[in-house]
């Protein structure tokens, strides 16, 4: 209990630069923690499992697939084919509401369809009421949760002066319809202007697997056309739907990195010049039969307590932020749980700890003799 109050007693003694090191730790385990936050959220939608038996139909020449725009009337070809069991047409899309300047999430579906092939539960309102009324829509529960969306509400949107109903709350984990809007997809072809086309196709075979053939002839029957075709399994396509975010991800790991390392720096040089500024003072407490190993354990503990406290504030930051204000785009949330949040915490005490070992090495291997003589 007395070394507790001394070590808190030292890290008193200089606020300003107390407070400086602990606000520049929070501020770098602040962006840490959104970046780690970042990484979980794409690691959750990659991990996640796709119907085995569901495949994807979209268009052959995009390099960003979320604009795959196939036409609409490919659909009547397709379900000739033999082996289909169910197939849907679906549109993804990104439009502005009310005077929200982020867009969000829009998906175009037909409503009878979607429920055979898509798993969602309805959690509030009616969704037989969307089903029958093209002017009501339906939201997602992430999307609803950070934008404080109710059943009941009308929701304006600027590019058509119609005001559409939610009907309903639904709750679709692993898929964008949970943080969305879900619209009739005659509505949102007309809103942005896509004429009748979709994003791609969605179809389930008579025996549950993926069929390389089916996928062959699909693609063989608009081989020749202005919009050629490219069909795989649901998994290919979520995979390929968040590969174009795998290199991002690298760049922001690394600064995350380099964040660490800087306040790993940060740290050492406060301690340096702390250790530094108390060499006399080291001495005295040498002189009184204070042993190296105690030396060590305060300068260490002092370190560790600071960056601590930094670690905790950033952290506790960005968990109580984005929390309150959630960030949702298409089928991405950040995600940072309470797990998270310790992770982080339990590196700022390693940042201080890595930081401390050079300086608390020097205030061990002073001389009580030579250190009382230094006038600080």
């Amino acid at each position: 209990m007395r070394f507790t109050r001394f070590v808190l007693r030292n890290i008193g003694r200089n606020r300003r630069r107390s407070i400086l090191v602990i606000l520049g730790t929070a501020v770098s385990l602040f962006v840490v923690t959104a970046i780690f936050g970042i990484n979980s959220g794409f690691q959750r939608i990659a991990g996640e499992a796709a119907d085995p038996s569901s495949m994807v139909v979209r268009e052959k020449a995009r390099a960003c697939i979320v604009m795959s725009r196939v036409p609409q009337n490919y659909e009547s070809r397709i379900k000739k084919i033999r082996k289909i069991k169910q197939m849907t047409p679906i549109l993804n899309s990104f439009i502005a509401v009310g005077n929200s300047k982020i867009p969000a999430s829009a998906v175009g579906i037909e409503p009878s369809e979607i429920r055979s092939l898509r798993s969602f539960k309805v959690v509030e309102g009616n969704y037989e009421n969307f089903r029958v009324n093209g002017n009501e829509i339906v939201v997602g529960e992430k999307l609803a949760a950070s934008n404080k969306i109710k059943v009941g509400d009308e929701i304006a949107v600027p590019q058509s002066k119609k005001k559409f109903v939610v009907a309903a709350k639904i709750s679709a984990p692993g898929s964008n319809l949970d943080t969305a809007l879900t619209f009739h997809l005659a509505n949102l072809q007309e809103l942005i202007k896509a004429g009748p086309k979709v994003t791609y196709f969605l179809l389930s075979l008579e025996h549950g697997s993926v069929n390389s053939k089916v996928a062959n002839t699909i693609d063989a029957m608009f081989a020749g056309t202005a919009v050629q075709t490219k069909t795989t399994s649901e998994e290919s396509y979520m995979e390929a739907n968040t590969s174009d975010f795998k290199d991002i991800m690298q760049y922001l790991l690394a600064v995350s990195f380099l964040a660490i390392l800087v306040t790993i720096l940060g740290a050492a040089n406060a301690i340096a010049i702390n250790v530094r500024e108390r060499t006399r003072e080291i001495g005295i407490l040498k002189s009184l039969g204070y042993s190296n190993f105690l030396i060590t354990n305060l300068v260490v503990t002092e370190s560790v307590l600071t960056s601590f406290m930094g670690g905790a504030l950033g952290a506790a930051l960005a968990y109580f932020l984005f929390t309150e204000f959630p960030v949702t785009i298409s089928s991405f949330s950040l995600d940072i749980k309470p797990a998270l949040v310790a992770q982080v915490i339990a590196i700022s005490a390693f940042i201080g700890l890595l930081g401390s070992l050079l300086p608390a090495r020097r205030a061990a291997r002073l001389q009580p003799a030579e250190a009382v003589q230094i006038v600080t």
